[in-house]
């Protein structure tokens, strides 16, 4: 130890240049760490959920989780098992012992989900996952005095563009209640049309479908066709036809029945400020930095985004920038004020004070 300071004091340049080459070096590691919000780490864990719309909690426990429960018995290398039945959902959580390969007990837990057939017709099919612990970068929150229709088209329409960015892989809404069409038929209007509600559902059924049509052989390649029967609105649901009179006349779906075009009646409601609200998630993925994620988005949305909505204010500004939801993760507000129709026309954000 003694030699070597001796030495540096003997050649002061040499001990200089060590000093510049250990500082840069320093320097240029220290821009390529990753940025992160929480340390990354692999869990052993699989998730199953399952929806079965309109069933109590006990009759979930009894139908959906019992039956997973019994059948996982059978699953070697299991830690624990917890399961929560709420109103209209199951959800199993598998965790394993640590060593245990969880990809390929992954497939296992899917084999024998799979093998269950006491499940309720009517409940989705389930769903297993490795649970993961994806890291927000950011939470926007889209909130204001207008229709759930038009806060859920501007999430929507928001996610569809950050992901577009070089920056942003992933991104994902909440707070929003799924889309759904809902069709009622009063029992007196099936009996004055000589219907059953089997019968209009199944004519309906038959009527919103896409099917592979064949293909068209050419000398280059093979075109696929496929009949374009899918129906997207309650406009067009309307348009379906269910019964064809003798003389000709046609009984559209919109006779006799009313057609809502809404959102699934769940408790589920987003506000902020007292004002309803959906949210827009923006995540971190694999090796990509926090802080050109989250700069990334800041820029698009006060640059490009808010620049398309009728009346927008508390953008990303100073006060409202470090308001923090989570101890590590930055929220950023977009506020609508519904402009009078008689008198919309482009406006200049302002910022929130």
């Amino acid at each position: 130890m003694h030699g070597i300071i001796k030495w540096m004091t003997e050649h002061p340049v040499a001990a200089n240049l060590a000093m510049i080459l250990v500082t840069v070096v320093g320097i240029l590691s220290a821009m390529q760490l990753s940025q992160k919000t929480f340390p990354e780490f692999a869990l052993d864990t699989v998730s199953i959920s399952v929806n079965y719309q309109g069933a109590s909690p006990s009759e979930v426990e009894q139908s959906i989780i019992r039956p997973i429960e019994d059948q996982l018995a059978s699953v070697t290398g299991v830690d624990e098992i917890n399961a929560t039945a709420s109103e209209g959902r199951a959800a199993v959580s598998v965790s394993f012992l640590r060593g245990t390969d969880i990809s390929e007990k992954l497939d296992d837990i899917k084999t024998e989900v799979d093998r269950i057939t006491v499940f309720p017709l009517d409940a989705d099919e389930p769903v297993v996952v490795q649970s993961d612990n994806n890291q927000r970068a950011l939470e926007i929150t889209v909130h204001g005095n207008v229709s759930e229709q038009v806060l859920t088209r501007t999430a929507e329409r928001l996610k569809a563009e950050l992901v577009m960015l070089n920056e942003v892989s992933f991104v994902e809404k909440s707070n929003i209640r799924d889309y759904e069409i809902a069709i009622e038929i009063d029992r007196e209007t099936l009996t004055a049309y000589g219907l059953t509600l089997g019968e209009v559902a199944q004519i309906v059924r038959a009527n919103s479908l896409e099917l592979p049509g064949g293909a068209i052989d050419t000398e280059m390649t093979s075109i696929p066709l496929r009949t374009i029967g899918r129906n997207f609105t309650g406009e067009e649901f309307g348009d379906i036809v269910i019964r064809t009179n003798a003389d000709g006349a046609k009984v559209f779906l919109r006779d006799i029945a009313s057609i809502t075009d809404g959102f699934e009646d769940t408790d589920m409601r987003g506000r902020f400020s007292g004002e309803p609200s959906v949210t827009v998630n923006v995540f971190r993925v694999g090796d990509e930095q926090v802080l050109e994620v989250v700069g990334a988005a800041e820029t698009f949305i006060n640059e490009t985004f808010r620049a398309t909505l009728p009346v927008i204010f508390a953008c990303f500004s100073e006060t409202d920038r470090f308001v923090f939801t989570d101890p590590v993760v930055p929220s950023a507000f977009l506020r609508f004020m519904p402009p009078d129709a008689s008198s919309i026309r482009p406006s200049s954000p302002t910022p929130m004070r």
